[in-house]
């Protein structure tokens, strides 16, 4: 009877539990005495969401040089400089028609160099000038470009003046030569004077 009181009384001290006594966990149970619990492993970030919208990729422009590469425009710049204009010339027009290089630049060279020798063509810079003004208002060589038309249009005003001018002295040179036609004219036809008489006294007029 006393040993059943004794288990009785063993089996309730167990289940007693004071205020703010927590259980401990099984994990520290089995956890030898001495010991130090290691830190959690760090948190891995997760990876960055791309950003929204086209993802866009630069294009080289198609006029641009290659690396290493020298621009035709230059290159002609060069062969002028070595007074190699008819080369720098058939240099400029291949770049236009490939467009291998800046049409801006080509047509302005094109236009410089042809209206001095030994190209001396002043259709073809003509041409060339009217183009660069047309397709490129705004470029970098608007300014010399304008100024050069302006020169041209007074070259073509001062021929033209000239031509003017050479047409009004053909005619006074036209008219001079008639007059003195017509003096020469006038002079002939008239009548001679009567020899005088011998004694002194020229015979009446009939």
């Amino acid at each position: 009877m006393a040993l059943a009181a004794g288990c009785l009384v063993l089996s309730a001290c167990a289940d007693f539990h004071l205020p703010g006594m927590a259980e401990a966990s099984p994990e520290a149970e089995e956890a030898p005495a001495g010991t130090v619990a290691s830190p959690p492993p760090p948190a891995v970030p997760a990876p960055a969401e791309p950003a929204e919208g086209p993802i866009t990729v630069p294009v080289p422009s198609p006029e641009a040089a290659a690396p290493g590469v020298q621009d035709p425009v230059e290159e002609a710049e060069a062969l002028v400089a070595r007074d190699q204009v008819d080369a720098a010339m058939a240099l400029l027009k291949r770049t236009l028609a490939d467009g291998t290089a800046s049409a801006e630049d080509a047509l302005y060279w094109i236009a410089v160099l042809s209206f001095g020798p030994p190209i001396s063509d002043p259709e073809q810079g003509s041409a060339a000038l009217s183009r660069l003004l047309d397709e490129y208002p705004d470029g970098a060589h608007r300014h010399e470009a304008k100024a050069l038309k302006v020169l041209l249009d007074r070259v073509d005003q001062l021929q033209a003046d000239n031509a003017s001018l050479k047409g009004d002295l053909q005619k006074l040179l036209n008219i001079d030569v008639e007059a003195q036609r017509q003096r020469r004219g006038t002079s002939t036809a008239a009548p001679s004077a009567p020899a005088p008489a011998p004694g002194g006294t020229a015979p009446a007029a009939p």
